[in-house]
């Protein structure tokens, strides 16, 4: 994990393509902006988003005894 102190307007940049400007703080609380630097366009989530995407694609690729049994046996015909 990279940990980088910025204040207040200060920012970084990531691969040349997206700016993370500290925009504000206040009680605890850092507000964050984002600025693409290009025509890329990176799909930006909260970590408990993406965690939950993350966990609902690999349940979704999940496949039972069953069904792979009735997959390999199509495959042999």
């Amino acid at each position: 994990m990279l940990y980088i102190k910025r204040k207040k307007n200060e920012s970084i940049v990531i691969d040349g393509v997206i700016e993370i400007i500290v925009s504000h703080i206040e009680s605890g609380q850092v507000k964050l902006g984002f600025q693409l630097l290009s025509d890329t366009k990176p799909t930006i989530l909260r970590k408990e988003l993406f965690d939950k995407i993350k966990s609902e694609n690999e349940t979704a690729v999940q496949i039972s005894p069953e069904a792979a049994a009735l997959l390999f046996s199509a495959e042999e015909n």
